[in-house]
């Protein structure tokens, strides 16, 4: 083999690695690890440079986090609304599927009215709990970044 010095293709044999090894490039064989760039500090004496690590966060792996707790709850809640209405109204299918329409869309099929009420008490559950996952969110990370 031309070019690969006999001595690593007696180590190494005929590889990838032995290429690596003879231009020098142990480190390409390994995934690179990113740093930020040397930043100057000041200090009482002099500029000390130091060079900052980044922290890999780690993800808990647990079933109950943050995102799948809020994100049950907007199941919950977008679906509560619809079973009250079916439970609670009394009579035939079609009235408690006309209770249900009128939770999610204002609109009473049986008068052909709009109620603007029923339909803050189908969407409203699932708007509030939306609100308050984004707020709990950003204030977690406004708590963070002190």
């Amino acid at each position: 083999m031309a070019g690969l010095p006999k001595s690593i293709i007696k180590k190494y044999g005929i590889s990838k690695k032995a290429w690596a090894v003879y231009r020098g490039a142990k480190s390409r064989v390994r995934k690179a690890v990113k740093r930020k760039a040397y930043k100057p500090r000041k200090s009482n004496r002099s500029v000390v440079r130091h060079m900052a690590k980044r922290r890999k966060r780690s993800r808990s792996r647990s079933f109950l986090s943050f995102t799948t707790v809020f994100k049950f709850l907007k199941i919950g809640a977008l679906v509560a609304p619809a079973a009250y209405a079916w439970l609670a109204t009394s009579g035939s299918p079609q009235d408690k599927l006309t209770q249900v329409m009128a939770r999610y869309t204002g609109f009473n099929m049986n008068d052909g009215t709009f109620n603007f009420n029923s339909l803050i008490a189908g969407w409203g559950p699932y708007l509030a709990t939306s609100l308050i996952g984004v707020g709990i969110q950003k204030a977690t990370g406004i708590i963070r970044r002190l």
